[in-house]
Protein backbone atom coordinates (compact mmCIF):
# COMPACT_ATOMS: atom_id res chain seq x y z
CA UNK A 1 0.00 0.00 0.00
CA UNK A 2 1.18 3.40 -1.45
CA UNK A 3 0.76 6.27 1.37
CA UNK A 4 1.66 10.06 1.67
CA UNK A 5 0.45 11.95 4.02
CA UNK A 6 1.33 14.82 6.09
CA UNK A 7 1.04 15.03 10.25
CA UNK A 8 1.92 17.97 12.44
CA UNK A 9 3.73 17.48 15.28
CA UNK A 10 0.92 18.34 18.18
CA UNK A 11 3.03 21.04 20.56
CA UNK A 12 5.83 21.78 18.28
CA UNK A 13 5.36 23.28 14.72
CA UNK A 14 7.23 20.83 12.57
CA UNK A 15 5.38 18.40 10.02
CA UNK A 16 5.93 15.28 8.59
CA UNK A 17 5.79 13.71 5.49
CA UNK A 18 4.60 10.17 5.81
CA UNK A 19 6.22 8.50 2.53
CA UNK A 20 4.93 4.40 2.75
CA UNK A 21 6.40 2.55 -0.22
CA UNK A 22 6.53 5.73 -1.91
CA UNK A 23 9.75 6.50 -4.50
CA UNK A 24 11.30 10.42 -5.10
CA UNK A 25 9.24 11.14 -7.43
CA UNK A 26 5.87 10.32 -6.13
CA UNK A 27 6.89 12.47 -2.76
CA UNK A 28 7.90 15.48 -5.01
CA UNK A 29 4.68 15.30 -7.03
CA UNK A 30 2.61 14.61 -4.00
CA UNK A 31 4.32 18.00 -2.60
CA UNK A 32 3.86 19.79 -5.94
CA UNK A 33 0.28 18.62 -5.67
CA UNK A 34 -0.25 20.21 -1.90
CA UNK A 35 2.03 23.59 -3.25
CA UNK A 36 4.09 22.83 -0.51
CA UNK A 37 7.91 23.75 -0.34
CA UNK A 38 10.21 21.49 -2.32
CA UNK A 39 13.02 23.68 -0.67
CA UNK A 40 15.55 20.45 0.21
CA UNK A 41 14.40 17.94 -1.44
CA UNK A 42 15.83 18.47 -4.48
CA UNK A 43 19.41 18.83 -3.82
CA UNK A 44 19.07 15.48 -1.73
CA UNK A 45 17.46 13.50 -4.15
CA UNK A 46 20.14 11.14 -4.40
CA UNK A 47 19.97 10.74 -0.37
CA UNK A 48 15.75 10.33 -0.49
CA UNK A 49 16.64 7.40 -3.54
CA UNK A 50 18.55 5.63 -1.31
CA UNK A 51 16.80 5.84 1.60
CA UNK A 52 13.60 3.92 -0.22
CA UNK A 53 15.79 0.85 -0.17
CA UNK A 54 15.80 1.01 3.57
CA UNK A 55 13.14 -0.34 6.09
CA UNK A 56 12.48 3.07 7.82
CA UNK A 57 14.84 6.20 7.73
CA UNK A 58 14.37 10.14 8.79
CA UNK A 59 15.29 13.11 7.12
CA UNK A 60 15.06 17.15 8.45
CA UNK A 61 15.09 19.58 6.30
CA UNK A 62 16.22 23.36 6.88
CA UNK A 63 12.48 24.72 6.78
CA UNK A 64 11.14 22.17 9.52
CA UNK A 65 10.40 19.58 7.29
CA UNK A 66 10.66 16.04 8.29
CA UNK A 67 10.37 13.25 5.99
CA UNK A 68 9.89 9.46 7.20
CA UNK A 69 10.42 7.13 4.68
CA UNK A 70 9.15 3.57 5.53
CA UNK A 71 8.85 0.34 3.39
CA UNK A 72 5.75 -1.10 2.42
CA UNK A 73 2.93 -1.68 4.71
CA UNK A 74 2.41 -5.10 6.70
CA UNK A 75 0.37 -5.33 9.44
CA UNK A 76 2.50 -7.20 11.41
CA UNK A 77 5.01 -6.34 14.97
CA UNK A 78 7.80 -6.17 12.49
CA UNK A 79 6.79 -2.98 10.44
CA UNK A 80 5.41 -1.57 13.52
CA UNK A 81 8.63 -2.11 14.95
CA UNK A 82 10.35 0.07 12.16
CA UNK A 83 7.63 2.64 12.43
CA UNK A 84 8.27 3.50 16.22
CA UNK A 85 11.78 2.95 16.00
CA UNK A 86 11.69 5.85 12.97
CA UNK A 87 8.85 7.77 14.83
CA UNK A 88 11.70 7.97 17.65
CA UNK A 89 14.18 9.43 15.56
CA UNK A 90 11.80 12.00 14.72
CA UNK A 91 10.79 13.26 17.91
CA UNK A 92 14.89 12.90 18.47
CA UNK A 93 15.39 15.91 15.46
CA UNK A 94 12.65 17.96 17.15
CA UNK A 95 13.70 17.76 20.83
CA UNK A 96 17.32 18.43 19.55
CA UNK A 97 16.56 21.28 17.22
CA UNK A 98 14.61 23.10 20.33
CA UNK A 99 17.49 21.98 22.94
CA UNK A 100 14.70 20.28 25.16
CA UNK A 101 16.14 17.68 27.58
CA UNK A 102 12.46 16.73 28.93
CA UNK A 103 12.40 12.85 29.18
CA UNK A 104 8.25 12.75 29.84
CA UNK A 105 7.81 15.52 27.08
CA UNK A 106 10.14 13.17 24.60
CA UNK A 107 7.52 10.10 25.85
CA UNK A 108 4.52 12.14 24.98
CA UNK A 109 5.85 13.26 22.17
CA UNK A 110 6.48 10.13 20.84
CA UNK A 111 3.65 8.33 21.60
CA UNK A 112 1.75 11.35 19.74
CA UNK A 113 3.41 10.76 16.83
CA UNK A 114 3.13 6.91 16.37
CA UNK A 115 -0.47 6.87 17.60
CA UNK A 116 -1.12 10.00 14.92
CA UNK A 117 1.24 7.60 12.06
CA UNK A 118 -0.74 4.30 13.03
CA UNK A 119 -4.19 5.43 12.69
CA UNK A 120 -3.60 7.42 9.36
CA UNK A 121 -2.38 4.05 7.98
CA UNK A 122 -5.38 1.79 10.01
CA UNK A 123 -7.74 4.12 8.22
CA UNK A 124 -6.51 3.72 4.62
CA UNK A 125 -6.91 0.10 5.32
CA UNK A 126 -10.11 0.06 6.57
CA UNK A 127 -11.10 2.12 4.08
CA UNK A 128 -10.54 -0.60 1.05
Amino acid sequence: MKRLFIINCGTYPNEVLVAIDSNYNEIVSFLKKKKLSLEGFEKNKKIIEKNCAYQGSVMMFKNGYLLLQIKKYRNSWDWYEVLIHEVCHVTQYIFENREIKDDEAFAYQLEYLFKTVRMRVQQKIKKK
